[in-house]
């Protein structure tokens, strides 16, 4: 029962982490006369996939990527670069506590 329990709790955690990504493509696949619409439907009436296509070939889209990808390399090396730091620290402390024994 309790793995039950676990497995079912877990499905409704990845629901709900993946339920905003969910509303994205379908928002995505919409025209933009039902973006505006009220009240707001979650499925498109009118699916439009070509709306990718559109981004796709958009001319600032590389710079737009390429600024998005630069951003997240740059946080990751800092993410990375506190991480070593916070370790070092504590490995000395851990060391210097042991030289003291």
């Amino acid at each position: 029962m309790k793995r039950a329990a676990l497995g079912v709790a877990g499905c409704v955690l990845a629901g709900a982490v993946l339920a905003p990504y969910g509303v994205m493509l379908l928002t995505a696949l919409k025209p933009d006369a039902e973006l505006r619409t009220t009240p707001p439907r979650l499925l498109p009436l009118s699916w439009r996939p070509g709306n990718f296509l559109e981004v796709l070939a958009d001319p600032g889209f590389s710079d737009w990527l390429r600024v998005s990808l630069v951003v997240a390399a740059a946080l990751g090396i800092v993410n990375v670069l506190m991480i070593l730091v916070a370790v070092a620290v504590y490995l000395r402390t851990v060391q210097w506590r042991e030289a003291e024994a």
